[in-house]
């Protein structure tokens, strides 16, 4: 393979460490020298059957000692693993998810607070009111679909660690130029848990 192309792609990869905050130390003889050693420089890629270079756990930079070269998939597998261990421990917070139920009495309370909704007491919605909800709606799918085309599937990864370490949406959606909803609903359709961004307010009580 023609040294300038290697180039290009050695400074591809350290471009992406560093969107995704990772330090890169290797130079570019070294990265080039633990491609040719792993005998699979030429099928290095993405695609399926592809090889990429990883570093073991996910964990610190990238350096000499602290990578390997794996196929992508497995790649994918062990960041998936990662990400649904580290949703889980977020989730984890909530005593649903720890096998407790609610009292009698909780879910009494959250019946009253739904009840507030006219749908649940059996009121129909008027027209403009469903037309209003279903462009919304549309818009909606709209710039997600937008903002997933546009993103690689190396910055969805990213979108997904950031969401997984507790970074709040709106971060994200600056971060990345995507809707704020965009990273629940990635991770949604990649099978993880989501996290619950809603909670019950308690209503002020003049005196």
């Amino acid at each position: 393979m023609p040294r300038d192309i290697l180039r290009s792609r050695y400074r591809a990869h350290k471009g992406n460490a560093k969107k995704r905050g990772v330090v890169f130390e290797l130079t570019f003889d070294e990265w080039v020298k633990i491609w040719i050693d792993s005998g699979r420089l030429q099928e290095r890629g993405q695609r399926k059957g592809g090889y990429v270079m990883a570093r073991f756990g996910d964990k610190g930079p990238y350096k000499i000692g602290n990578v390997k070269i794996i196929k992508a998939e497995e790649n994918g597998r062990e960041y998936m693993r990662r990400v649904k261990s580290k949703l889980l421990e977020i989730n984890l917070g909530n005593g649903y998810a720890k096998g407790l139920r609610h009292t009698d009495e909780t879910k009494a309370l959250i019946s009253t607070f739904h009840q507030g909704n006219s749908w649940h007491r059996g009121m129909k919605m008027s027209t403009s009111a469903r037309m209003q909800i279903s462009s919304s709606l549309k818009r909606y799918y709209l710039r997600n679909q937008q903002s997933n085309q546009i993103l690689t599937r190396e910055q969805q990864n990213a979108v997904l660690m950031d969401y997984s370490a507790g970074m709040k949406v709106s971060e994200i959606a600056a971060k990345y130029g995507v809707g704020a909803a965009y990273a629940p609903n990635l991770a949604r359709r990649r099978g993880l848990p989501i996290r619950r961004p809603f909670k019950i307010k308690k209503e002020r009580v003049r005196a």
